[in-house]
């Protein structure tokens, strides 16, 4: 595999919600939790470029405060968006409400707020079926045994997009992932994911 296999790629990472007394209380930023900073070096060392961004009051998201901070970097077909838990649902609304054109998107454990946990209208959009036209693919990763809100998130998700035609759509379920946090995932790696984005260049 030649070391230059990402180079003029670029990654935006985008990371989950956290409740207050684990955002405090956490080793991490949230930026640098789980496998953000193993994939940002993986991508690094392949010659990529990859931002894991530091969001705004993560445990209590104020939607145009994310967007005001992820609008300041510049989206092309070289960009490649990666969003985990609400930071992937933040990705879906972000681009149901903006004209904009990415390489690709991924979407870790896509959390929506079906049952209206938020109280900050973090998720009052209408989702846009035909975002698919928008990026050359849709990944949506997530697993069997995760909580439920993101089970009901991913079939909001296949039934609100439309992908009949298109196939750019992809539905990814892991087995006994849980939320594919460090310790779901027995450490801080998650090699599937990198396998993912290398395999589509």
């Amino acid at each position: 595999m030649k070391n230059n296999i990402l180079s003029g790629k670029k990654y935006l990472l985008i990371h989950g919600y956290s409740d207050y007394a684990e955002y405090i209380n956490y080793k991490d930023s949230l930026s640098n939790a789980h496998w953000f900073p193993w994939l940002q070096r993986e991508i690094v060392r392949k010659e990529g470029q990859c931002q894991a961004l530091e969001m705004p009051r993560p445990y209590e998201p104020i939607y145009e405060d994310w967007a005001r901070l992820f609008s300041q970097f510049e989206l092309d077909k070289n960009t490649y968006l990666i969003g985990y838990s609400c930071g992937g649902g933040f990705l879906v609304r972000y681009l149901s409400e903006n004209d904009v054109k990415v390489g690709g998107i991924y979407l870790v454990a896509p959390w929506l707020d079906p049952e209206k946990m938020l109280g900050t209208g973090f998720f009052q959009f209408n989702l846009d079926k035909d975002m698919y036209t928008k990026t050359d693919f849709i990944k949506v990763i997530y697993s069997d045994n995760d909580d439920r809100s993101i089970d009901v998130s991913v079939k909001i998700l296949k039934d609100g997009l439309d992908n009949n035609e298109s196939g750019k759509v992809d539905f990814i379920l892991f087995k006994n992932k849980g939320h594919f946090c460090e310790g779901d995932l027995n450490g801080r790696e998650f090699p599937e994911l990198l396998e993912s984005i290398l395999s589509e260049n």
